[in-house]
């Protein structure tokens, strides 16, 4: 271990990087202090990033002040992400401070890293800023506060995910669909049924998907419909939807579907027409026990 920390430390060392990755499968704490003064001030910037990382995996929290003061003169928004990864996955409330001054970065990656470590803190006092970051100019970090925001559970959060069902980005629009289903919200299923027409394919398939978990009545006829969805993607998640649900209503279209739908998801790959033989079989099988 000395041995280790005398090369890591010695910049005229070949042996450094290899010497880093050592002490990372290592997770020696003894390490940190070395890996801080490392990132803090080594002029070769690639290890400085392994040894952040390595601190990572060695997840100190004693290294999480200097962290801190690290992100706030960092200038590359990379390094500046690594850090921020790094202080969430300490999984401690006293990364809480330099995450949230993180939501304030120019860089939106960072933004979007500092939202998820203020979830992997597993602390309430992180809703209040997940919901000013739903105000976001950049929609994967809107997207990011409202995954959080269904991940931490707060009920009271289910009226501003249901003003982000109409955001102009259907990445966002999608993560609110997950977040209000995460959140069990007794109005999943009205609104599940009103996005399953959206514009946006990716968002209709997300809805497709979620409604297949619920039990009610209207979700077949609905599951049915996306059988005629002109995008191949969304008649997949329909076709599986329907075989788990195993109701007969789908079986005319279904057996439709396997002689003349021969779109494929990919070149070489699975064809709607060999899953909606698959569903039919399913069905079949279900209905006859």
């Amino acid at each position: 271990m000395e041995m280790l920390l005398q090369v890591l430390q010695n910049p005229a060392s070949a042996l450094r990087a290899p010497a880093l990755r050592v002490l990372e499968d290592m997770r020696e704490p003894q390490a940190v202090g070395p890996l801080i003064s490392i990132v803090q001030s080594d002029t070769d910037f690639e290890l400085r990033k392994k040894a952040v990382h390595a601190l990572g995996l060695i997840g100190a929290t004693t290294a999480i002040e200097p962290l801190a003061a690290i992100l706030s003169t960092a200038e590359d928004a990379n390094f500046r992400q690594l850090i921020v990864q790094v202080l969430g996955g300490t999984r401690d409330l006293s990364a809480m401070p330099p995450l949230l001054q993180a939501l304030d970065d120019a860089a939106p990656e960072v933004r979007t890293a500092a939202i998820a470590g203020l979830v992997w803190l597993r602390d309430l006092g992180a809703v209040p800023p997940l919901l000013r970051a739903l105000d976001d100019s950049e929609p994967e970090v809107r997207a990011a506060a409202i995954a959080g925001l269904g991940d931490l559970g707060d009920l009271g959060t289910v009226p501003p995910l249901l003003l982000a069902l109409d955001d102009a980005a259907p990445e966002v629009r999608t993560a609110a669909i997950a977040g209000l289903a995460q959140l069990q919200s007794p109005l999943i299923l009205e609104e599940l049924l009103r996005m399953r027409h959206d514009a946006d394919a990716g968002v209709r398939e997300m809805c497709v998907t979620l409604l297949a978990k619920i039990n009610a009545d209207p979700v077949v006829p609905a599951l049915i419909e996306a059988l005629s969805d002109v995008n191949v993607y969304v008649r997949y998640e329909a076709v599986y939807a329907l075989a788990d649900v195993g109701d007969a209503r789908a079986l005319p279209i279904l057996d439709w579907m396997r002689e003349h739908d021969t779109d494929l998801l990919h070149d070489g790959e699975e064809s709607i027409a060999e899953s909606a033989d698959y569903a039919v079989g399913c069905i079949r099988k279900r209905l006859s026990s």
